[in-house]
């Protein structure tokens, strides 16, 4: 997860729809379509598409000192991707909460965030 939706020095920012996904699920994917015979193509590795908004909310839940964007202007957009075909090969990407909350614990370990 990038480092801009931690980054304290923006007192607005949009909100918009984003897509995000862990390395850990990244990582899963890659390795189940390298082991699985019927794997061909290109596959899109992704969640669900999540507003910074709840973002926000997520980091602000598991990181409480640090400061976060004050205001944010509604964008509208829809980010969609389609990972059907890598799920028919029996993928699936965590809970984004979980994404969430374990990205601020590796940015506050690598010192980060504080």
């Amino acid at each position: 997860m990038g480092l801009f939706f931690f980054a304290g020095d923006h007192e607005t920012v949009e909100n918009r729809l984003t897509n995000l996904v862990d390395a850990r699920d990244v990582a899963n994917a890659l390795l189940l379509a390298y082991e699985n015979s019927e794997a061909s193509g290109r596959y899109l590795c992704s969640s669900t598409p999540i507003r910074v908004w709840d973002v926000m909310n997520i980091v602000k839940t598991s990181c409480p000192t640090h400061s976060c964007p004050k205001s944010f202007v509604e964008v509208e957009d829809s980010i969609t991707y389609n990972t059907d075909k890598l799920q028919k090969l029996g993928w699936s990407f965590r809970p984004i909460d979980e994404t969430i909350r374990d990205s601020v614990e590796c940015y506050r370990d690598l010192g980060i965030l504080n």
